[in-house]
């Protein structure tokens, strides 16, 4: 198994948009989607954000 940490860039986007999907019984321990997560960490750049996609065996598995 290879783990791997991209940067978010438009096609990376996408990808999380399609295959990662929060289930259910997660909602309560997430604060929104990726795109939420990614607003938030330009509306607050003194946080030096560092967005990344995470990646199991060249497929998207979850953002962090």
């Amino acid at each position: 198994m290879e783990l791997e940490l991209r940067e978010v860039t438009p096609e990376v986007l996408a990808e999380l948009r399609t295959h990662v999907v929060l289930p259910p019984h997660q909602a309560e321990w997430v604060g929104g989607t990726v795109d939420d997560s990614l607003q938030d960490a330009a509306d607050n750049p003194e946080g030096k954000p560092w967005p990344r996609a995470v990646y199991r065996d060249g497929v998207p598995v979850g953002f962090v």
